[in-house]
């Protein structure tokens, strides 16, 4: 009996992993007046369901770090397809490996709210195959204060984090941040969030002697998007899971670093043409988001006659669309009732220019 439940496991996870491709699936509207949310599990995944089924089986107990990403001011709102621009789930679609459940949710405006960040964790340790033990977060600019925010507040939660051009907006006590494995990066010719920012930090840290698990890098001559290519760097990733809340002594990893020319070479080895991402997506609620546009079938009666038509392939987005149709985007956007931002479905009918 053994034998076949490992087998069924074995083939169920083997058909799961066999395209090499992350499930990215939203959540909206989960937890009441919370955010809406992206949850990316890795190819070899095993849902919580078959687990708990064949727990009693050595080969099903694996348990995946949980990586939290809060995104920066300029992907705030209710279309949940713009976290995806930049940051982890970004990362993986190019092309580098997380081993990781991911969550990402989306702030529709304003600070972080660490209660909420709370919650949408409780939540995935009840929902996913996750060790409790070893979950991070990490955010950049806005994203960079909701992490400082949310260690200052449960620094219990977390076994280590990276907050990147942030600061704190005063939620929680910053003394609890002496707590927290942190790495905290800032670029000196941030115009947009200033250095003075993350060094207050540092510096009450230091004067109450609670530093010892702060590790801080000032890059010089950085401006405020550049530390957004750590998302992609691996060694983002392997310093923050060399940290858990089981480590005997907590201490902060510090055989890390990182520096500008480092940055230079963040993109190597991925493609910004990788389709990583297995996207589940069931939003059927046309008020909550801009996008919900694209998924429903068009009318019957749209007359495609009297204009020229693309289909839209695999890797197409309308910047190369209108080089190749000789066009412009603006023209395609109005031409179809669609904006800049619209997120394009294999298989749909775009109107390119009329006859």
């Amino acid at each position: 009996m053994r034998f076949f439940s490992v087998l069924f496991l074995t083939l169920l996870i083997g058909l799961e992993s066999f395209a090499q491709k992350y499930t990215l699936e939203a959540k909206r509207g989960v937890l009441p007046n919370n955010y809406n949310y992206w949850v990316c599990t890795p190819p070899d995944y095993a849902s919580k369901k078959v687990v708990d089924t064949l727990q009693s089986l050595d080969s099903v107990q694996k348990k995946y770090p949980l990586v939290v990403f809060l995104h920066g001011a300029s992907l705030c709102g209710r279309d949940l397809n713009r976290v995806r621009r930049y940051g982890c789930i970004h990362a993986i679609g190019m092309g580098r490996d997380i081993n990781a459940v991911v969550v990402a949710p989306q702030n529709p405006g304003g600070a972080w709210n660490p209660k909420k960040i709370s919650d949408i964790m409780d939540w995935t340790k009840e929902n996913y195959n996750v060790d409790t033990n070893r979950i991070y977060v990490l955010g950049m600019s806005l994203g960079g204060y909701g992490t400082i925010d949310f260690c200052a507040t449960y620094p219990e939660k977390v076994a280590a984090a990276m907050a990147l051009c942030g600061g704190s907006s005063g939620q929680g006590d910053i003394s609890n941040l002496g707590k927290v494995p942190l790495w905290i990066i800032h670029g000196t010719a941030d115009r947009a969030v200033g250095i003075s920012n993350s060094k207050v930090i540092v510096s009450r840290l230091e004067s109450e002697n609670k530093d010892s698990l702060l590790l801080y890098t000032w890059l010089q001559g950085g401006s405020h998007g550049a530390p957004a290519r750590l998302f992609y760097m691996q060694r983002t990733y392997d310093w923050l899971f060399s940290h858990s809340l089981n480590d005997s002594v907590r201490c902060v990893n510090k055989d890390y670093s990182v520096s500008m020319a480092d940055l230079t070479h963040a993109y190597e080895n991925l493609s910004r043409t990788q389709n990583r991402l297995s996207v589940v997506d069931h939003n059927t609620d046309t008020k909550t988001s801009s996008t919900a546009s694209i998924y429903r079938s068009k009318p019957l009666n749209v007359d495609y006659s009297n204009c020229e038509v693309w289909v839209v392939k695999q890797g197409d987005v309308l910047v190369n669309i209108a080089r190749s149709t000789k066009t412009t985007v603006e023209n395609i956007c109005r031409l179809n009732g669609i904006s800049k931002n619209t997120t394009l479905r294999i298989g749909q009918k775009l109107k390119i220019m009329e006859k």
